[in-house]
C-alpha cells in the first residue's frame, strides 16, 4: 500500500504539474495530455515494481507492436477526418475503418493470432444471442 501511494501521489503531482504548463498554451488537449502523461508514467513505474518483486516477464514486443497499431489507427483517423466533412458519415466511416485498420495491423504484427479472433467472435457472439 505505501509504495502505491508514492506511485500516485507522483504521478498526481506530474500531472499537476504538467496541467500548470500544458493549459494556458493548449486548452483541454493539454489537460488531456497531461493526464495521458501521468498516467504513463505511473504504468510505467508500477510495472517496474512489480518486475521488482514477482519477477515478472513483461510482454514488451507485445506492447510495442500494440503502440504501432494505436498509432497507424490514428494516423487513418486523421485521414479520414480531414477527407470526410460531414460528421454523421465520418464517424460511421471512421469506425468500420479503424476496425479494421486496427485489428489487421496487430494480425499482421502478430501482436494477436487466429485462435484469439475467433474466440473474441465467439464471446460477441454469445453475449448476442443471451441479450
Amino acid at each position: 500500500p505505501k509504495t502505491v501511494t508514492k506511485i500516485i501521489a507522483l504521478a498526481a503531482l506530474a500531472n499537476a504539474g504538467a496541467n500548470a504548463i500544458l493549459i494556458p498554451y493548449w486548452g483541454i488537449k493539454g489537460a488531456a495530455l497531461a493526464t495521458t502523461a501521468s498516467y504513463t508514467l505511473a504504468w510505467i513505474i508500477s510495472t517496474i515494481k512489480v518486475k521488482k518483486y514477482i519477477g515478472l516477464q513483461l510482454p514488451i514486443t507485445t506492447w510495442i507492436k500494440t503502440i504501432v497499431a494505436g498509432s497507424i489507427f490514428t494516423i487513418v483517423m486523421y485521414g479520414i477526418r480531414s477527407a470526410i466533412q460531414t460528421s454523421y458519415v465520418q464517424i460511421i466511416v471512421a469506425l468500420i475503418v479503424g476496425i479494421i485498420v486496427y485489428l489487421s495491423s496487430l494480425f499482421l504484427m502478430k501482436a494477436v493470432d487466429k485462435k484469439e479472433i475467433v474466440f473474441y467472435m465467439q464471446l460477441l457472439k454469445k453475449r448476442k444471442e443471451t441479450q
